[in-house]
C-alpha cells in the first residue's frame, strides 16, 4: 500500500485576532439522488457565521464540482469560515482526524468520519437514525421532530414541500429538514469543542 498522505491544516487567524477555539468540518452536500435529506443552504451559512462568532475554524468541504460551487457561495455568504481543498478520499480521512467534529447530512463523509472514531453530528430528517445513523458511540444524530418522520420515501410527497432552485439543481427541502435548527446544531457543536481535549 502506499503510504498515508500527511495532510495538514494551514494555519488561520479568527477574524478579530486571538486563537480558535476548535475545528468543525461541515460537508452541505447531497446527491440529486439523495436530494430528500438535503438542510437547506442557508442554514449551513447560518451555521458557519454563528460558529466563527464563537471563534470555532469553519471548512466547508465538497466533492465534484457542483459542491465546490455551492461550497463557494457559503464562504461569500458566513465571512471567516474556510472552503477545503480538493481531497482524495485518503486525503480527507487524513483532514477528518485534525477537526474536533464533523457536521452533514447522511453520507459518505460523514460515515468516514464516524468510522475513524471522529465526534459526528449528523442532521437526520426522512431517514431512520437507527437504520441509517452514524455507529460509533462519538457520534450524535440530530433526528427531525416530525409527524411523518422517518419515512421510506426517495422524494418527499407533501405538499408543504419547497422546492429550492439553485445553481446546481432543484432541491426538494423536506419539512421534516427544516425542523433542525441552526442553533440546535451550533450548540452541539459548542459542546463537542468544549469537551475536546487540548492540544
Amino acid at each position: 500500500l502506499p503510504p498515508r498522505p500527511s495532510l495538514e491544516l494551514p494555519p488561520s487567524t479568527p477574524p478579530g485576532g486571538g486563537e480558535w477555539r476548535g475545528t468543525v468540518a461541515i460537508h452541505p452536500g447531497v446527491s440529486i439522488f439523495g436530494a430528500i435529506k438535503a438542510w437547506r443552504p442557508e442554514r449551513f451559512a447560518a451555521l458557519g457565521a454563528a460558529l466563527v462568532a464563537e471563534r470555532v475554524r469553519v471548512l466547508y468541504l465538497w466533492g465534484g464540482d457542483r459542491e465546490q460551487a455551492q461550497v463557494a457561495r457559503l464562504v461569500e455568504q458566513a465571512p471567516g469560515t474556510e472552503a477545503a481543498p480538493a481531497l482524495s478520499l485518503i486525503e480527507l480521512a487524513a483532514l477528518l482526524e485534525q477537526v474536533d467534529t464533523f457536521v452533514g447530512v447522511d453520507s459518505g463523509p460523514l460515515h468516514v468520519a464516524a468510522a475513524l472514531g471522529r465526534p459526528v453530528i449528523g442532521l437526520y430528517g426522512p431517514k431512520h437514525t437507527s437504520t441509517y445513523g452514524p455507529y460509533w458511540p462519538s457520534t450524535t444524530a440530530v433526528a427531525a421532530d416530525f409527524e411523518c418522520s422517518p419515512c421510506r420515501y426517495r422524494r418527499c410527497p407533501r405538499e408543504d414541500a419547497v422546492r429550492l432552485d439553485t445553481p446546481e439543481g432543484v432541491l426538494r427541502i423536506s419539512p421534516c429538514m427544516d425542523t433542525i435548527s441552526v442553533e440546535q446544531v451550533r450548540e452541539e457543536c459548542l459542546r463537542i469543542v468544549s469537551d475536546a481535549p487540548a492540544d
